[in-house]
């Protein structure tokens, strides 16, 4: 194919990339499922934007070599070990029942070989630790006891996925030569993990040191892209997968002081590759097989999500797991991965798999994937109603607690609010509050501390906190969202009850103020107010000084500390953007637009920007901003807005 159209094809399949995966990512839908929709639109059997794909499957299997060099990156021994009851209790038994029954019926039900049978049944036995990580992250999850489980069990799959794709080349051979060449494999493995232990020991160390030494960015990025292809390279030549050289070598990375590092260099390489392997998946499904064969489809989507499902909730009750637990860990546990992508994808180019059911597969591997999200939607009410069946301490409240008056109420009982309960009862305060955690509140109602579980964000468990009744309510938890509606509710019944409200920095200031909280407290500015009050007691200053500049400070709404300079690698999404107040220095150059005018000429309040200040370099001096003041050369006007205001300022400032 000429140079041309390959660059016109991938433009193309770029373009189509954005338009998707955006679409995608506005349903909630995980990124690997657009890609595979941009796959299947510009495959042979959707618009047919690419007639070859030979350069475009090279990339593909790069994307899965960084995919498994992140993941050793990520590897720790140590938490293996940890978690080794739910790793090995539970992730193990997982995928060897679900293999062994998937396998069992494939011998019974169709003519595959046994080396495509054990592909297709780890592909369907893994989970997709990409989509259940970033649920639990959402879901504000992922330290809970069953995102803990749940965790465990992806992290035994991604180490057994690493060893199936290693393995892959292997079950290629001629069935006579499985155990020379496994024999050989192994010897070669373990000479490679040798050298790469040493090279992690005496090279990479001494390699990346002197890389760092030099403080280039650019120099540090090419040395982690050639430190993840080499060990590929080096295991393909071998023999052996470029996935297992590029794990290898992460795994021994991941010791290093250096591996955040060169976890944020490598992931936009990883990310982007990994996006290419998805579509070259999608180019390889036909959309024809999978509709004319869609009730196989349908049925082994169904058949496996039932069978992980059962699976898991019935190993977690072995492990002593409470059934709620056990079961939101099998529900978000049931789909599938994109490791089973993999997998699948590479046996058919080793001829493991045959066309007609490596697409019967990869459709029901995209439906299983498609699942995770709606049933990990089902976890919270399938806990509630396995609570309601059971005694909950939610049910049990002190006896102190059935007539409540003066007393003070918790929205949140995690570590902030914990910490508020110990000093408002030694100062003699009644306290009570609600949390969602049912282990938290079990724990709790067993030390004698008063908390209800409930949500305190619905009707019905905020009439349980007896607001009418109560003295103070503080909210501990940072969400947004829920502490508007909250704040909304208790207005509406409670017009001059003090409520005090916590928040993660002053971006929903204005807001939680005008929702009616009392007082908020934007926890990054009350920080730096008490490293500024140390700082000025070390320096000689009296308390009583540094409590009255304090107490300024807050009874201005902290004004004086809520402008911001943003720096070069901070990303705000479009909502801080526009909410939070930025400070930009913009210093006129000769032959700028804005020199020579008065600044009352520039109209930058039409834009909503402030001039705070004019920096006149030539007089060495400040000057307080005036209409009349006419702005020179060298000048630099210090403007204070949002964001986009501030960019649409500088460039009227600067125009030539």
């Amino acid at each position: 194919m000429e140079q041309g159209g390959l660059v016109t094809e991938f433009t193309l399949l770029i373009g189509l990339s954005v338009a998707v995966v955006y679409l995608f990512l506005h349903l909630r839908l995980s990124t690997a499922l657009g890609f595979l929709a941009v796959g299947l639109l510009a495959g042979p059997s959707g618009l047919g934007l690419l007639q070859n794909n030979q350069a475009l499957e090279e990339m593909a299997e790069f994307g899965v070599a960084f995919l498994l060099f992140s993941l050793g990156l990520e590897f720790s021994l140590p938490r293996l070990y940890a978690m080794r009851r739910i790793v090995w209790g539970v992730g193990g038994l997982q995928m060897l029942g679900t293999m062994f029954v998937i396998m069992g019926l494939s011998w019974a039900l169709g003519p595959l070989s046994w080396s495509g049978t054990l592909v297709c049944a780890a592909a369907l036995a893994l989970s997709s630790t990409a989509m259940v990580s970033q649920e639990l992250v959402h879901r504000r999850e992922l330290l809970s006891r069953y995102g803990m489980m749940t965790m465990g069990v992806l992290l035994f799959q991604d180490l057994i996925s690493v060893f199936f794709l290693a393995m892959l080349p292997t079950l290629a051979t001629p069935q006579q030569g499985h155990l020379l060449h496994l024999a050989s494999s192994g010897g070669l493995a373990i000479a490679l993990l040798v050298g790469m232990v040493l090279a992690g020991r005496f090279l990479f160390p001494r390699l990346f040191h002197a890389v760092a030494a030099v403080r280039s960015a650019e120099l540090f990025m090419l040395t982690v892209l050639l430190v993840a292809m080499v060990p590929a390279l080096l295991a393909e030549h071998f023999g052996l997968s470029r996935g297992l050289g590029a794990f290898l070598a992460g795994m021994l990375l991941g010791e290093s002081h250096f591996r955040h590092q060169i976890d944020a260099d490598i992931r936009p390489f990883r990310d982007v590759l990994l996006g290419v392997f998805f579509i070259s998946v999608g180019m390889m499904m036909d959309l024809h097989s999978i509709w004319s064969d869609w009730p196989y489809v349908l049925g082994l989507t169904a058949a496996v999500l039932l069978l992980k499902a059962v699976l898991v909730a019935y190993l977690g009750a072995q492990q002593q797991e409470k059934p709620a637990v056990a079961w939101r860990s099998a529900l978000a546990l049931a789909g599938t991965g994109e490791f089973g992508f993999a997998l699948v994808t590479l046996g058919m180019v080793h001829h493991l798999v045959d066309t007609q059911t490596g697409s019967v597969m990869l459709g029901t591997l995209m439906l299983g994937m498609l699942a995770v999200p709606p049933l990990m939607a089902m976890g919270p009410r399938l806990a509630k109603l396995m609570q309601k069946r059971r005694h909950h301490p939610r049910d049990v409240a002190p006896e102190e607690h059935q007539e409540l008056s003066r007393h003070i109420v918790l929205c949140g009982y995690g570590r902030v609010g914990q910490g508020l309960s110990k000093l408002f009862r030694e100062a003699d305060f009644k306290v009570i509050a609600m949390d969602l955690d049912p282990t938290r509140v079990e724990q709790a109602v067993l030390l004698g501390h008063g908390v209800y579980y409930g949500n305190c964000a619905e009707p019905a468990g905020l009439a349980r906190l007896h607001l009418e009744q109560a003295r103070l309510v503080v909210i501990t938890f940072d969400d947004p969202p829920i502490t508007l509606k909250l704040l909304s509710m208790i207005r509406q019944r409670h017009e001059k009850l003090p409520v005090l409200v916590r928040a993660a920095d002053d971006l929903y200031y204005e807001q939680f103020m005008a929702a009616g909280a009392t007082e908020v407290i934007p926890e990054i500015l009350e920080a730096g107010l008490m490293l500024a009050s140390q700082g000025l007691f070390l320096l000689g200053w009296s308390q009583e000084r540094i409590a009255n500049i304090i107490r300024r400070i807050r009874l201005g709404r902290y004004k004086l500390l809520r402008d911001y300079i943003p720096g070069q690698e901070e990303q705000f999404n479009a909502k801080e953007a526009d909410e939070r107040d930025f400070i930009k220095a913009v210093m006129l150059s000769e032959g700028s637009f804005g020199v020579g005018k008065r600044l009352s000429a520039m109209n930058l309040e039409e834009e909503g920007v402030a001039v705070d200040a004019i920096q006149r370099s030539a007089a060495q001096e400040e000057l307080a901003p005036s209409a009349d003041l006419v702005l020179e050369a060298g000048d630099v006007v210090v403007l204070k807005g949002k964001q986009h205001a501030l960019e649409r300022c500088e460039s009227r400032l600067l125009a030539p």
